[in-house]
């Protein structure tokens, strides 16, 4: 007899529980890329474009690019309501794309377009930039800008040091001139200052090549030698 309403009471429970968290889950409209968007970024698959440095030695990067569709949900992957009990609340399609090319798997440029993401908080479209080069002593380049209507800018105009310093008419890189160049700064964090001797410091980016240069701390620049284009 206990047995049978500890049966009943256990089921009980577990329902009013279950109608506790009720999933209230809506798909709201997808978001997508537009040709705009994805033309940021001139690179297509298998692109290969070398550097030369200004001690003569060249950088060969190579791999891909690739468009990756995503699911948003109200709540992340970390959070209890979906770990839990599976509920995503308001969620809707999305996409990234990325590019990443590499030197023998040592080093790469890479590049990242993202949509904005409202339940971060998040109005904005975002384009990651990372550049590492095969010298270990060397730290790699890092930073996050937002693009719109074929423009690069800034994520925060009040923020300093900007990583986009400037847009550049024209700017020369070893014998080389290219036009219509993003030039952007980053620096390590005080302990990779503290662990590298040297740092990529400025990258020159075009719309339509691509990474056109590079210059380290230490003042030895690449230049870009051949484009896809």
């Amino acid at each position: 007899m206990r047995a049978i309403k500890f049966y009943f009471l256990a089921a009980f429970l577990i329902m009013i529980f279950s109608q506790c968290h009720k999933c209230h889950d809506k798909q709201l409209d997808s978001m997508a890329f537009s040709q705009e968007d994805l033309n940021i970024n001139p690179y297509q698959e298998f692109d290969t474009v070398t550097f030369i440095g200004s001690l003569n030695d060249t950088l060969i990067y190579s791999g891909k690019r690739e468009m990756k569709s995503i699911i948003v949900t109200e709540y992340g992957t970390m959070d209890d309501e979906l770990a839990l009990n599976g509920c995503w609340g308001q969620w809707y399609n999305s996409q990234e794309n990325w590019t990443q090319l590499s030197v023998k798997d040592k080093s790469d440029i890479g590049i990242y377009l993202s949509l904005p993401n409202f339940h971060l908080g998040n109005s904005k479209k975002l384009i990651s930039f990372w550049l590492a080069i095969p010298d270990q002593s060397v730290a790699g380049f890092g930073v996050v800008l937002t693009y719109d209507q074929g423009e690069i800018m800034n994520p925060d105009e009040t923020s300093e040091p900007k990583p986009l310093e400037a847009f550049l008419d024209s700017v020369t890189i070893g014998p080389n001139v290219y036009h219509d160049v993003y030039k952007m700064f980053a620096e390590p964090s005080s302990y990779e200052q503290t662990k590298y001797n040297d740092w990529v410091e400025r990258v020159y980016y075009s719309t339509t090549q691509g990474v056109v240069g590079f210059t380290l701390k230490s003042n030895k620049y690449y230049y870009l030698l051949t484009s896809k284009l």
